[in-house]
């Protein structure tokens, strides 16, 4: 029984108008900057790096107790410490003053580990010390890197204060440093130093920066400028864009070859030579980790600084850069309106749990780097390296197209280069993506029959999915094409960690790294950890470069009305398919440098397609699947094939209970070889399928095994094996 609910669609958003807002000093209109402060470029690598670690109390609070740092140098291609020291809470004088006493034992029994040519003589240093001569002299004077494994959590330890941050609500501002009043002798924040503002852009990144102007001096009347923003390097995040693994120390460490922390070590929150020693070793093991991860990073030729590698997607993002690439928004001129029916019909992957709480035998598929497979499939390639884009009606065409389409029509790779066009459909009972609250309070993206009184765009690739579902075409309003024209000027080639070249101009971006990672994998020069490391890489960029860039937004707080003091509000156009309208709103969303909409859409629409014609196949074949999620499916199948209890299914087991029909293996292997059809790679270098039966489905020694799955939900499932009890 069908029910009429709400239904959310995406929109494209442009700022019309900003308003008068109260801003931090930093932002005022200043005075022109004399020569000497004029902003310079700053090198990929610094001279210097600041590495340290904090030790915090083990209750709720994690109080910093002490920590170890070192002030490194960059000799030959590697930091070196140059000086090594102890910090420790402003207040442990007062309040563990037998902690302070084993501190001082320590730096005055044990050398520092500094390179030859500087003190061996280990310091120790307040927090405020610390903050002054190390963080302050250093990472701004010296404009050393400030570095640290989770640093947003060590930078708050050595924080005296927090504030939630003017201009971005999302963000905090951190209050570093303390000085005396001159009127009232009392003690302030220091007005001549700056802040700190880390802003969380998601779990494995965040924005940290100096913030903050300092005050015209009233002995002199000098003017101050801004501080030096910093360089603050994380490397749990510069580990996830290098490798795309959330790491901790001890992970991180192994997987760069290095020696892993102390085993079985359980944190006291106390003062004591272990818990010293402890410590020290983390901070030693961090600079080689920073040394390991430079050294790995260097082999990329591209224009990006460590810090500003937050994801694969920032070193996918560079290397299109460094092949010239202009950003869609600064070469294409694609009007607003087309932005916003091409955001309208921007969804999500597929996800769904077919058949619910019953155990299946089933056999797991998936497809080989889907995204990057369904760009060359798509040819969004020559569209990225045209010189413009041209937009072109393509109602006729779309109509035909849908009318004469069949399924073996869609396993011929030409045909998916017609499906780069966009329509206005007026769904009826049409089986489409649906972005709804279903359960009644979180929206979800379902694929499901659909009927609307308003008619909605959608991507080629969703309305040939629904044709073939279905079996009757969509109802079209109208559509359009994109053409890509021409070849924009100023490609060149790029080498890929410095081993494999690709030309722009006539590679297909997307398809050559697939082929290179199968060539470097297959490769019996390359030793095996060269191997893994290359073919790993190249498949973070593969995946990395393929799909999100191109649906960046980052929402902004618009700040706070200059006169009201309450949330401004900005002026700003929202287009969503026939909806375009100008309203205001406290929050702007800023375009990623490479968004553009309709190659997001056509992309995870195309995502969207392998696994409608993956479902038609196997529904074509008498059988079922228990779940799919994005790129795989779990088909429902037994070694010889046979009748297994399902409620609800269309067969009847013997004694009358319903069932559905499970595939053979070999007809999962079938299945498989019928879309090598689709293999858009040179066979001959490219030897697996696009479509994959999963190692999960064979044992150690290799043999395909019997699996089986249970599913509650979307993305809520298990698969397993039984084992006969000895």
């Amino acid at each position: 029984m069908s029910k009429e609910i709400p239904i959310f669609l995406r929109a494209h958003t442009k700022v019309l108008k900003q308003p008068t807002v109260r801003r931090a000093k930093a932002q005022k209109p200043q005075p022109e900057p004399t020569k000497s402060q004029t902003k310079v470029s700053l090198p990929k690598w610094p001279e210097y790096a600041l590495v340290f670690d904090c030790e915090t109390t083990i209750d709720v609070r994690q109080t910093l107790t002490f920590g170890m740092f070192r002030f490194c140098r960059l000799v030959d291609k590697a930091y070196s410490c140059i000086e090594e020291g102890i910090l420790y809470a402003d207040d442990l004088p007062e309040t563990n003053p037998d902690g302070l006493g084993i501190l001082k034992r320590y730096i005055s029994e044990v050398p520092a580990d500094t390179a030859d040519g500087y003190s061996r003589k280990m310091c120790l240093r307040s927090r405020s010390d610390f903050l002054e001569n190390e963080v302050w002299i250093g990472g701004v004077g010296a404009r050393a890197m400030i570095v640290g494994l989770n640093l947003p959590f060590d930078l708050t330890r050595i924080a005296l204060d927090n504030r939630v941050a003017r201009n971005r609500r999302e963000g905090w501002s951190l209050v570093m440093f303390q000085d005396q009043d001159p009127d009232s002798g009392e003690t302030r924040e220091n007005p001549f130093r700056p802040r700190i503002i880390v802003t969380p852009r998601d779990s494995k990144a965040a924005f940290i920066r100096f913030a903050g102007i300092s005050m015209r001096n009233k002995k002199t009347k000098k003017r101050f400028f801004p501080y030096f923003s910093g360089r603050f390097l994380d490397l749990r995040t510069f580990g996830w864009a290098l490798r795309n693994t959330s790491y901790g120390l001890d992970s991180a460490c192994e997987d760069f070859g290095l020696e892993g922390k102390v085993k079985d070590h359980v944190p006291t929150g106390q003062i004591s030579l272990e818990e010293i020693e402890y410590c020290r070793k983390d901070v030693d093991q961090t600079v080689a980790l920073l040394n390991a991860m430079r050294s790995e990073f260097d082999r990329h030729p591209i224009d990006l600084r460590p810090e500003k590698a937050y994801s694969p997607a920032s070193i996918a993002k560079a290397y299109l850069s460094a092949m010239g690439l202009v950003q869609p928004s600064k070469k294409f001129n694609i009007p607003d309106d087309v932005l916003g029916s091409a955001m309208q019909a921007y969804y999500g992957g597929r996800a769904e749990a077919r058949i619910r709480k019953t155990i299946v035998p089933v056999v797991h598929t998936d497809f080989m780097s889907e995204y990057t497979t369904v760009n060359t499939l798509l040819g969004l390639w020559t569209f990225l390296i045209a010189k413009d884009l041209r937009i072109e009606d393509a109602t006729s065409d779309v109509r035909q197209l849908l009318a004469d389409v069949l399924p073996d029509e869609v396993f011929k790779p030409e045909f998916w280069k017609r499906l780069n066009f966009f329509a206005l459909v007026q769904p009826a009972g049409d089986v489409l993506p649906v972005r709804a609250a279903y359960n009644g309070t979180v929206s979800n993206i379902g694929i499901n029959p659909l009927t609307s009184k308003d008619p909605i765009w959608y991507a080629g690739p969703d309305l040939i999915a629904a044709t073939l579902l279905t079996g009757r075409p969509p109802s079209i309003v109208r559509a359009f094409r994109l053409v890509p024209e021409g070849q924009q000027e100023g490609l060149c080639p790029v080498n890929l960690m410095g081993m494999i070249k690709i030309e722009p101009q006539t590679d297909d971006f997307f398809k050559t790294v697939i082929e290179s990672r199968a060539r470097v994998n297959s490769s019996v020069e390359l030793p095996n950890a060269e191997k893994e490391a290359v073919g790993y890489f190249l498949k973070i960029l593969a995946s990395a470069g393929s799909y999100g860039l191109f649906v960046e937004i980052n929402p902004e707080r618009v700040g706070t009305d200059a006169k009201t003091g309450k949330p401004a509000r900005a002026k700003i156009l929202v287009c969503s398919g026939e909806f375009v309208q100008s309203q205001t709103s406290e929050t702007v969303e800023k375009p990623g440098p490479w968004y553009c909409p309709p190659f997001a859409a056509l992309i995870a629409a195309g995502g969207r397609l392998l696994l409608a014609l993956l479902e038609q196949t196997v529904t074509a074949s008498q059988g079922s699947y228990l779940f799919c999620d994005t790129d795989s499916m779990a088909v429902v199948s037994s070694k010889h094939g046979e009748l297994v209890p399902c409620v609800g299914g269309s067969h009847r087991l013997p004694d009358g209970s319903e069932a559905i029909n499970a595939l053979s293996w070999e007809d999962v292997s079938n299945i498989v070889q019928q879309f090598e059809q689709l293999n858009p790679y040179d066979r001959r270098v490219v030897q697996e399928p696009i479509l994959k039966i999963e190692k999960v489905n064979y044992d150690p020694e290799g043999t395909q095994r019997q699996i089986y799955g249970y599913a509650i939900a979307a993305k809520r499932y298990a698969l397993f094996t039984f084992e006969e009890e000895s």
